[in-house]
């Protein structure tokens, strides 16, 4: 082990080693010389001169003969310390040494030369200083040594006394007097000499009010340095002595005591408090009327009378100038707030600004705004420059405009998201002033919290309407206030104090605006939230310069991105001013006509930016900063149908559509069209593709037949009626199904260029796409089949690539649900090599989404997860949530199937959120599904009850049979496991009446199939204890699982991948009725399907079955496969089936 040896050199000598003290150095030289080693740590000498340096006066051999014995002495004790030879001597620098000298010098150095002081480690570094270099010690046999003690002593003196006063002056600024003094005496302790030390310690002590002990430091300054140096004070020292003697003891505090505690504002308090503390001498309180400015200034000067006592040693002068008529006035009324006497002979501004000089003094102006002038501004910034010792804190509704001003932008109380807050505080303590213990309910806190964020925390707004209590209830308060000002008004208010009321406040702004300035403001009403400066020229027909004169009289305010935007209040209130100037209709009519020529410009980009695949983040990103502008024009359009020619109206609706299917905003489109198709008559073709894209926000939020109807009647707008019975669909599907051979036997050249031209077939071809995905989910197979030919027999008809891709992906579909898996792969090709050269982007990410839902039907997973990844990057950059959602389940779908349980899980756990946080309620009871699903094979099965529950409360408000039946199905299952069996069958049931209703499509029905399977085998195997509560007998349940096996494995010729699962139950079923052999065969073929599908989890489950009723000579095996498969799954659930199998075993051999 190490020695370590620590060396005090600082206020005296102390050698340890490994904090042992050393002792019993039998001569001071031998103490000498192992300090001046130490403090050479990095230097060889030579043994002659060490000789000469500690024996100068003895001969050259008396002199080595010393310094053998010296360094027998050193060795001995400190051997691992030195490295000692016949010629040199030195320091062991790899050995584990600590001077303290040289750490106080190499740190005290790095912390002197930084520009920014660290108190905490140049304190930490000044510690070390315990006292003198070799304090004590003397060395009387050597001058050498001697000369070199003195040097080295009054360097680190130095440096001490540097580091001293830094730190005394830092925290002097900091306002720690305390410590400031503490280090002022430790600095004249080191350097008595430097008048610096006292003069620290004298401010130091005046700023803690101990202006006696002051004065008792100069009279024993003043004596020291007369009787040592023969000096006398400095002027400046003198200058502090008289300073001290002229302080009274409190200072001046002339502020005036508030009504109200101070609600909040804690950060702003502490960065105002850091400004005025600092080098700001002028800072603005800028806001508008009613915001608080007066009240958070009396409060700093509360804060630093409490916090920073000796700061503003002439005290702090609060000076209303609300009542000044001019500013010629200013002057004598701040003479007499400071008690500063005035006469005749000069003028007061003068006087004033001697009275100034040389103070520190903090100095509040309140209601600055109405007295601005070129004079009083020339006043205030002299006040700046002739006192800089003196802080000036403005309040004013409107920027001063100097150089020297440093403006603090107020805003309103906070309010939290669950309605508390700064804001709620306030209301509340000035309501209870009116209702004594008044504790809002529920409805009363969202009321309150609702009107508070209407007013953006204005605390004169919630004053005025928590006076209201007494009287109103918070939602009728909340109610009126939306409308009108009247309210925001003071009861029973006789004063004349603008503040009673929010109109005085505003109406005191408004008299202090130009015409130019009162007429901008008033056509700025007409805008809803935050605009453009293009958009506030236009609308109000005012020059920039207007516009920034505005922010800086606090009446608008600046936003993000060069935007503006006006506080709700100050909107009601130029909303009134516009009303009275008679200009509402013009400004209105002009706002509306502004965005809707914004809306038909950024809609042709976002049109272009989604055919191309082009993410178009900057034009959403556009449209969503002005959504409140663009609900508002709207408003107005529908007020004036017939202000706008007819196509702009068109091109309004159709962009503004799309604009809110990018945003997932279905039920805000519904509206949108439902109000267009009600006030408008355009053409056939217009009308159709409203109803379409209406239709399509209905079944983004799961409206399925509302959705299904609308689309037929844009068919009928169209002249394409969709057939009335089956009969005639089947009619219809033998002509084109006819059509489709005959094109496959005698295939045409492809022209690859694709149509953009808008026409009735087109419409109607996008019309029978959205059709066919409704007629998929519904699981109506000859609608679904009968719509996705008649869009791609017109699309073949007008050479359509783009819909001949979606309608060759829609066949291959179709066919795998008649089984005909070489037609699906003949137009899976076909679509996939005309998606492939398309610029369409939508159509391209549809053709990869329904052909990968293909592959992992038939279980193609490479080919299946590429192709989705590609739809579901597109959908993404596109913002379409509705198809991005369809392919992302899909793709995890494939993660599920191939036994990535743990993926699968988390990532339609974040569909599911998502989904939650966007309205889309398909999408989230798809993700909770799904993650259900996920959950069960991991064994977590009392989370996957309380997600299913959910999902199942969600699909019974939509239209989706089959989402519920898997649902359902899988609910049934987690309630059987968890031993709830009468519940297990009620939803086992429930989902097989659903089951006999429809034609099963999705590729979840596999899912559905074993769930129900396995629970009702499950109900069918219980003792008759277990099964006293069942309604169902054996034989019933055992026929319900007959039928289902059945079923899954006729479904699995539809999607294959369903087939070794299809097989397992099968086998489940056969082994419960007594056909074991048959069992035991089908598992084997569930193996051997899973194995070459890459199906893990299937193939671990035939394993497991295959060992748990296989004889004991054959189960060892397939047991071992089993457990490696499902242990790399984390399949839980199987793993205990399979652990109770094995503790069973054990038990019946024993």
């Amino acid at each position: 082990m190490c020695s370590y040896l620590s060396v005090q050199l600082l206020g005296g000598v102390r050698i340890r080693v490994d904090e042992q003290d050393i002792a019993g150095f039998r001569s001071r030289t031998a103490e000498a010389l192992l300090v001046y080693l130490l403090m050479h740590p990095r230097r060889i000498f030579s043994r002659r001169r060490l000789a000469e340096l500690f024996w100068e006066e003895r001969s050259e051999t008396q002199a080595a003969a010393n310094l053998r014995t010296v360094l027998f002495i050193l060795k001995k004790q400190l051997s691992d310390f030195l490295l000692i030879d016949r010629q040199t001597v030195a320091i062991n620098t790899d050995a584990n040494i600590e001077v303290d000298a040289h750490r106080f010098a190499e740190r005290i150095q790095v912390l002197l030369n930084q520009p920014s002081c660290d108190l905490q480690a140049l304190s930490a570094t000044l510690a070390l200083y315990q006292g003198d270099f070799l304090e004590g010690f003397y060395l009387s046999d050597s001058r050498h040594f001697q000369a070199w003690e003195v040097v080295e002593r009054e360097r680190l003196q130095q440096l001490a006394a540097r580091g001293f006063q830094r730190w005394a002056e830092e925290t002097m600024r900091r306002g720690r007097y305390e410590e400031a003094a503490i280090a002022a005496e430790r600095l004249i302790y080191v350097d008595p000499y430097d008048e610096a030390g006292y003069c620290l310690h004298m401010e130091a002590l005046l700023r803690q009010g101990r202006n006696l002990a002051a004065l008792r430091t100069f009279r024993n300054g003043r004596a020291f340095l007369r009787e040592e140096l023969g000096v006398a004070p400095t002027r400046a020292m003198l200058a502090l002595v008289e300073r001290i003697q002229t302080i009274d003891w409190p200072r001046p505090f002339k502020v005036p005591r508030s009504a109200t505690p101070l609600f909040g504002r804690k950060a702003e308090l502490q960065a105002l408090r850091n400004m005025i503390l600092g080098d700001r001498s002028l800072v603005t309180i800028l806001a508008a009327g009613g915001m608080g400015k007066t009240r958070l200034a009396i409060a700093l000067a509360q804060e630093i009378v409490r916090t920073a006592a000796g700061r503003f040693l002439d005290g702090i002068f609060f000076v209303s100038l609300a009542s000044l008529d001019a500013p010629e006035q200013i002057p004598t009324t701040l003479a007499q707030a400071l008690s500063a006497p005035l006469h005749e002979r000069e003028s007061a501004d003068r006087q004033v600004l001697d009275y100034l000089r040389g103070r520190e003094i903090l100095l509040l102006l309140d209601n600055f705004d109405h007295l601005i002038t070129a004079d009083s501004l020339r006043f205030l910034r002299d006040m700046v420059h002739q006192a800089p010792d003196a802080r000036f804190l403005v309040t004013s509704r409107q920027r001063l405009g100097l150089a020297e001003e440093t403006i603090f932008d107020l805003r309103g109380l906070t309010v939290e998201e669950n309605a508390s807050g700064d804001a709620i505080d306030l209301f509340l303590h000035h309501a209870r002033r009116v209702r004594s213990g008044y504790e809002p309910d529920s409805a009363d806190r969202d009321a309150i919290a609702r009107f508070c964020r209407m007013v953006e925390g204005m605390p004169l707004a919630i004053q005025l309407a928590a006076a209201w209590m007494r009287h109103l209830s918070p939602a009728t308060i909340l109610d009126e206030t939306s409308r009108s000002l009247d309210l925001l008004v003071a009861p029973r208010s006789y004063e004349a104090d603008p503040h009673r009321s929010i109109r005085g406040v505003f109406a005191l702004s408004w008299r202090q605006l130009s015409p130019s300035e009162q007429q901008t403001l008033a056509r700025l009403a007409a805008f809803a939230g935050s605009f453009s400066q293009q958009a506030a020229q236009q609308v109000s027909q005012a020059a920039r310069t207007v516009l920034f004169d505005l922010v800086d009289k606090s009446l608008l305010r600046s936003a993000a991105r060069n935007r503006f935007d006006l506080h709700p209040l100050v909107r009601q209130y130029a909303h009134e001013r516009l009303v009275a100037m008679n200009e509402l209709s013009d400004a209105a009519a002009a706002h509306a006509r502004y965005y809707v020529r914004q809306l038909l410009q950024a809609g042709g980009a976002l049109q272009a930016a989604r055919r191309e695949g082009e993410s178009p983040r900057r034009v959403l990103a556009q449209l969503r900063e002005d959504i409140a502008n663009l609900r508002a024009a709207w408003q107005w359009l529908m007020a004036h149908p017939q202000a706008i020619p007819e196509a702009d109206v068109v091109g309004f609706v159709d962009y503004f559509g799309l604009f809110l299917a990018f945003e997932s905003w279905y039920q805000e489109a519904i509206d949108l069209y439902d109000r267009a198709l009600a006030i408008w008559r355009p053409s056939s073709l217009t009308q159709g593709r409203w109803l379409r894209n209406l239709a399509k926000a209905q079944f983004g939020l799961g409206l399925t037949e509302k959705a299904e109807a609308n689309f037929q009647q844009a068919l009928v707008l169209l002249d394409r009626p969709f057939p009335s019975n089956e009969s005639r669909m089947k009619l219809g599907l033998t002509k084109m199904f006819a059509r489709q051979l005959q094109r496959r036997a005698f295939a045409p050249r492809e022209d690859l260029r694709a149509s953009r031209k808008a026409t009735p077939q087109g419409e109607a071809i996008q019309v029978y796409d959205a059709l066919s995905r409704i007629f998929y989910y519904k699981g109506e197979r000859t609608a679904f089949s009968f719509a996705t030919l008649s869009a791609l027999t017109l699309a073949e008809q007008i050479n359509d690539r783009s819909a001949m891709a979606r309608g060759y992906a829609n066949m291959c579909i179709g066919m795998a649900f008649t089984r005909h898996h070489n037609w699906a792969r003949y137009y899976r090709q076909r679509a996939r090599h005309i998606g492939e050269h398309l610029q369409d982007a939508p159509s391209r990410a549809y053709v990869l989404l329904v052909t990968g839902v293909y592959d992992g039907m038939v279980g193609e997973w490479g080919q299946g997860r590429a192709a989705l990844q590609e739809a579901q990057d597109i959908y993404q950059k596109l913002g379409d949530r509705q198809q991005w959602g369809e392919s992302f389940t899909v793709r995890v779908a494939i993660d599920y199937a191939q036994g990535r349980f743990s993926a699968a899980a988390e990532a339609w756990g974040n569909l599911a959120r998502e989904a939650q946080a966007t309205g889309n309620r398909l999408h989230q009871a798809w993700g909770l599904t799904g993650r259900s699903a996920a959950l069960l094979a991991l064994g977590e099965t009392r989370e996957a009850n309380r997600l299913l529950r959910r999902s199942i409360e969600l699909l019974m408000e939509l239209d989706s049979p089959q989402n519920l039946l898997t649902a359902r199905s899988l609910w049934s299952l987690a309630l059987f496991r968890l031993g709830r069996h009468a519940l297990a069958l009620d939803q086992a049931e429930a989902a097989y009446a659903l089951l006999s209703s429809v034609t099963p499509t999705f590729t979840t029905m596999a899912v559905s199939y074993s769930s129900l399977a396995e629970t009702y085998l499950g109900l069918a195997t219980l003792t008759d204890n277990a099964a006293f509560d069942i309604a169902l007998d054996p034989t019933v349940l055992l026929a319900r699982s007959e039928a289902i096996t059945t079923r899954f494995l006729d479904f699995s010729e539809v999607v294959t991948a369903g087939k070794p699962r299809a097989l397992i139950y099968r086998g489940l079923h056969f082994w419960q009725i007594g056909r074991e052999s048959e069992a035991l065969h089908l598992w084997r073929r569930a193996v051997e399907r899973a194995w070459s599908l890459a199906m893990p989890y299937e193939e671990g489950r035939g394993y497991l079955e295959l060992a748990l009723h296989s004889p004991p000579s054959a189960s060892a095996s397939h047991l071992a496969r089993a457990q490696r498969i499902l242990e790399g799954l984390q399949a839980s659930y199987e793993l205990s089936r399979l652990s109770l199998w094995k503790s069973a075993s054990t038990m019946t051999s024993v």
